[in-house]
């Protein structure tokens, strides 16, 4: 399909951001990055009618599908960008004026909780040899949901700037908020020398079985939050019986955030008639006290 005008066709070959929370684009912004949780590159901007003063929105194509997606080199983006076909699927970013430690243990992302749906889960943590020596050990703290966190001494050999995916614990999942952290410390049994990379974790909303084999939904655990109307084509109207200033955030069944708005007063409504059909997970939080409140609606 057409987005826009802009002449791309096919599908999932592009990220939306439905409206600017904060600031927006202008002509000229064409190629500008889209940076995920991680501050890495997933999408560069391919058009949109965003502007100062406008509430529209603005497709990014995703970086995944500008990878491969042609035949001709000067239509993909492996060719320029891993000529050696390493097969690499991430790289952070370098800073060439930061500083260089001898012993540098990261811990760059958790990976396992991508499928909101399941109630378990393998977590898993990228390791990086961020410093000069190679890396030979480090200790690894991690847990979930600030429970009793468990430990374990990781060994290999990895050169600097090298990678390897860590299996921390089996994890089960109830529907709900979670977060779960890991945090790297003793690089080569010595003190780590930067210690504002020693901590990653995952902030998700789990679903669960029953909530993604939903064809209707009812309240996961309301807290005075209603919805309607359910299921929805166009627009829903949030309500709750008190006004505290709160922070709503809407998720897929995939846990991916969808759109977050900060909401004072009694009501709320949002235009869904460009999302695409499925189950989501709305989930409001108060900025006082913490009070948090969580529903669920169909788009179709």
């Amino acid at each position: 399909s057409e987005w826009g005008g802009w002449g791309s066709s096919g599908t999932n070959t592009h990220w939306e951001v439905l409206d600017w929370d904060i600031g927006t684009t202008e002509g000229g912004s064409s190629g500008s990055p889209l940076f995920d949780q991680n501050k890495r590159i997933v999408g560069q901007l391919h058009g949109g009618a965003a502007l100062c003063g406008n509430d529209f929105s603005d497709l990014y194509g995703k970086v995944a599908n500008s990878w491969d997606c042609q035949n001709q080199n000067s239509g993909r983006l492996d060719v320029w960008l891993d000529p050696s076909n390493t097969g690499l699927t991430l790289l952070d970013g370098f800073d060439p004026n930061s500083d260089v430690y001898a012993n540098d243990a990261m811990a760059s992302e958790i990976l396992g909780f991508e499928d909101s749906c399941a109630s378990g889960a393998i977590a898993q943590l990228v390791l990086v040899n961020a410093g000069a020596d190679p890396l030979t050990s480090t200790d690894i703290l991690f847990g979930l949901n600030g429970a009793a966190q468990q430990t374990i001494s990781w060994t290999g050999n990895l050169a600097q700037g090298s990678s390897e995916i860590v299996d921390l614990e089996l994890v089960s999942l109830i529907p709900g908020s979670i977060l779960y952290q890991a945090r790297v410390s003793n690089p080569n049994g010595v003190t780590d020398e930067n210690s504002a990379n020693n901590l990653a974790f995952a902030d998700k909303t789990i679903l669960g079985p029953a909530g993604c084999n939903a064809t209707s939904v009812s309240s996961l655990d309301a807290g005075g939050l209603m919805l309607a109307p359910n299921p929805v084509d166009q627009v829903i109207s949030l309500t709750r019986v008190d006004n505290e200033h709160s922070i709503v955030r809407i998720f897929n069944t995939q846990g991916q955030l969808i759109v977050q708005k900060e909401w004072l007063g009694n009501t709320l409504s949002l235009d869904v008639s460009q999302w695409s059909n499925g189950v989501y997970v709305v989930h409001s939080q108060s900025i006082a006290t913490g009070k948090e409140g969580r529903v669920s609606f169909v788009k179709q």
